[in-house]
């Protein structure tokens, strides 16, 4: 699948199900006004478009530049580096933090 495709799929399903419970609400116990549903469908479309664009950048940009580090630090032997930030308390947290939550994908 190529990475737009890939990408809408992940952010449709996302919010999608919050449109969708909004909607079932809108029309069973809180009824909005319509100009206020038109803006929040317009907003919900808005979101699906930049989010997608938002991340086909994030994995153009910012995972191949962090591939080709991780690279670099491997052929040039230098597991100092890698110690020395696995052991630093600010990137273990946010980095294994973000790895014990499921957020950064195995290859």
């Amino acid at each position: 699948m190529n990475l737009f495709g890939e990408k809408f799929r992940d952010v449709i399903t996302s919010v999608l199900p919050v449109a969708i419970i909004v909607l079932i609400l809108n029309f069973t116990l809180v009824p909005l006004e319509t100009p206020m549903l038109v803006s929040f469908l317009l907003g919900s479309v808005f979101i699906i478009v930049g989010l997608t664009l938002f991340l086909i950048g994030v994995d153009i940009g910012i995972t191949s530049f962090g591939g080709l580090i991780g690279k670099s630090l491997l052929k040039a032997n230098k597991l100092w580096i890698i110690i020395n930030l696995r052991s630093n308390s600010w990137f273990s947290n946010i980095y294994c933090g973000a790895q014990s939550f499921g957020f950064s994908k195995p290859n």
